[in-house]
């Protein structure tokens, strides 16, 4: 409560008010008039040059942005830092407040595999994860994200996957908020740390024997449209499957068998699943039922056959269905 009606004070003040007022002036934003036609409607953007053309190119590489608009966001940027300066150890003290009053999260299992029980687990006052393994009450660290995150603007961890053989962990890094991945596989009996694929969209599987690595390529528009399959621990890269419907994209997974590598094509009203023995990595996808425009449908593998979740024959609210492996 102290701290709070501290803020409002500080607010309220108006030798703050005053001296910001005094001091700072927001910086201005040129007009530039863009005459836009769209669906026989005739709009005026003034702001429409603060878009880059080249905008594909800047989610790849920041450097690329134009100069001119750089600068005005900095100058953006620099204004809101001013603004704020009076109470930078107030909003300090507001986010340690906060953050004592989340409760750690409990540990959370992410995988078992080969006798290892794979666990997240936030520390008090952290903001990422630390990845634990653990056997026979022993405890081993395997990731701390928030040691990666040192120096960084910005870092995002996800998509951790363990090998069926518990000796490979691996995760998905983005450090541009852009979400472009890179794949990390760290080698849990010798601790060396490959990095792998840096188009990645995120999702990526291992073989069931563990010697192939399955990911998903993310395209210049920032679409999964590929699955290469790349040797393990390091290799070229074969393409597996690649869609050609830019309306379409891509999705991999595991079955919770461990049986098999689903591929899934979709959009918001359509989809289309192609599998794959994961004990076959090289073996070609097989298709199970080819797209047919408003039906939708996935799979999981259960016992000796698949369940299927569909409106497939006008089920709006989606039924359950079951098909045999063949």
């Amino acid at each position: 409560m102290m701290i709070r009606r501290e803020f409002l004070a500080l607010l309220a003040g108006s030798a703050l008010a005053g001296r910001i007022q005094a001091v700072l002036r927001p910086p201005l934003t040129a007009k530039r008039p863009l005459r836009i036609v769209q669906l026989g409607r005739v709009r005026v953007d003034d702001y429409a040059w603060l878009k880059p053309a080249n905008w594909k190119a800047v989610w790849r590489d920041p450097a690329r942005l134009d100069p001119e608009i750089r600068r005005h966001l900095e100058d953006e940027e620099g204004y809101a830092t001013e603004v704020l300066a009076p109470i930078e150890g107030l909003r300090r003290r507001l986010a340690k407040e906060m953050a004592g009053w989340v409760t750690p999260n409990r540990d959370q299992i992410v995988a078992r595999e080969a006798g290892w029980t794979f666990l997240a687990r936030q520390p008090a006052g952290a903001t990422h994860p630390r990845y634990f393994r653990a056997r026979n009450g022993a405890e081993e660290l395997v990731l701390d994200v928030g040691a990666r995150a040192a120096g960084l603007p910005f870092l995002s961890v996800s998509d951790i996957t363990v090998s069926p053989d518990g000796r490979l962990f691996g995760w998905a890094e983005d450090r541009t908020g852009a979400e472009k991945r890179t794949l990390f596989i760290k080698n849990l009996i010798t601790g060396h740390l490959l990095q792998g694929p840096t188009d990645a969209y995120g999702d990526f599987v291992f073989s069931a024997d563990s010697r192939w690595l399955l990911w998903t390529w993310r395209d210049a528009n920032s679409r999964p449209s590929r699955i290469y399959r790349r040797a393990l621990p390091g290799g070229a890269d074969t393409l597996v499957y690649e869609e050609s419907d830019p309306g379409f994209l891509l999705h991999l997974s595991m079955s919770n068998s461990r049986r098999y590598v689903f591929m899934r094509a979709f959009n918001d009203v359509t989809s289309e699943v192609r599998l794959m023995r994961s004990d076959r990595a090289a073996d070609p996808p097989v298709l199970v039922e080819p797209r047919r425009e408003g039906v939708i449908y996935s799979l999981e593998h259960w016992g000796d056959g698949f369940v299927v979740l569909t409106n497939a024959d006008g089920a709006l609210d989606f039924k359950l269905m079951r098909a045999p492996e063949a």
